[in-house]
């Protein structure tokens, strides 16, 4: 796996899903985004999230040798189901299963996307 692309999923991830748990939960007015929580959070964040993103990057770097196209949308798809399954184990244990517990997916899939995105821009090589 490229260095690039592992900091890419593993610093840029966290902070993505950082964004988007702010953004939803400030979803009435963005005046409510206050860049002091992402300051506090990102710490956190940065050591619980780093795990699922090392994974996504691998996963991402598969279907770039495969050369799939849509990898962005597969990878939203991927984000999505890896940061669901820490969870999943004390939703089926516990019986805590509601419509809110598929938000937590919300905070993997479009950073995994996103990051994707940007590993594959970064990788095109210009037409000499």
């Amino acid at each position: 796996m490229s260095k690039k692309r592992l900091l890419l999923f593993c610093l840029l991830g966290p902070f993505l899903s950082l964004c988007v748990l702010r953004f939803v939960l400030a979803s009435d007015t963005l005046d409510a985004f206050d860049p002091l929580f992402l300051v506090v959070v990102y710490p956190p964040a940065l050591a619980m999230g780093c795990l699922p993103f090392i994974a996504a990057a691998g996963v991402d770097q598969v279907l770039e040798e495969k050369s799939l196209p849509f990898r962005p949308a597969i990878m939203l798809v991927v984000g999505f189901l890896f940061s669901f399954v820490p969870i999943a184990v004390p939703v089926v244990l516990f019986g805590l299963w509601s419509p809110l517990v598929l938000f937590w997916g919300l905070l993997g899939g479009p950073p995994a996307a996103i990051c994707s995105l940007l590993a594959a821009i970064g990788a095109r090589k210009p037409a000499a």
